[in-house]
């Protein structure tokens, strides 16, 4: 499967949530105004087709402000307050982005 990046553009719903292995971190999760590179499943497919996902070219949205510029340790400590979705987000972008082992064993 090849990675596309996408953007969630339908307010107030989901583009997708789909645990595939094929996407970065095993998990795709896309809501209004994220971009988010994820594998072309068919799932994917449809909702580029039926509205809910569009291909996009801007970059990648961090889970947070600030959070390209953290050290591994500072970003340990900002997950230990996140919920369960915030976890798959954060999960999904730093397995695209630079996939740090503490950082990704911390959101499992």
């Amino acid at each position: 499967m090849a990675t596309i990046r996408v953007v969630g553009i339908e307010s107030n719903r989901i583009g997708v949530w789909q645990r595939n292995v094929a996407h970065f971190g095993g998990t795709a999760y896309v809501c209004y105004g994220m971009v988010v590179d994820v594998a072309d499943t068919d799932e994917v497919l449809e909702r580029i087709s039926n509205g809910l996902l569009a291909l996009s070219e801007a970059a990648p949205t961090p889970p947070w402000i600030g959070y390209d510029s953290l050290n591994a340790g500072d970003t340990l400590t900002q997950i230990a307050a996140l919920g369960d979705v915030e976890k798959i987000i954060t999960r999904q972008y730093e397995a695209a982005n630079q996939n740090r082992t503490s950082v990704m064993n911390a959101l499992v």
